[in-house]
């Protein structure tokens, strides 16, 4: 997955979730910052489940990404599918 940081300002702190059910937890990968002008490519293997679950891209696809970062302005946050 890339995540282009289109911004003048960095985004740090980046929690990249995808496939988030209502009221529970999706598969989730830390990202320490994104710089701004960069993109940021992460494997779809790296997403994980609390109890360590892998998202297994052969097995299932994306169906939507939340991705919530720190700003100079506070936290910001993106929600977004695929069909």
């Amino acid at each position: 997955m890339i995540v282009n940081n289109l911004d003048s300002f960095d985004w740090t702190n980046c929690e990249l979730e995808l496939n988030s059910p209502l009221f529970s937890s999706g598969y989730v990968l830390h990202v320490a910052r994104i710089p701004a002008g960069k993109e940021q490519l992460s494997a779809l293997l790296n997403f994980a489940k609390t109890d360590g679950e892998r998202f297994d891209p052969y097995q299932r696809k994306p169906q939507n990404v939340t991705i919530s970062c720190d700003t100079p302005s506070g936290r910001g946050s993106y929600y977004g599918g695929w069909q």
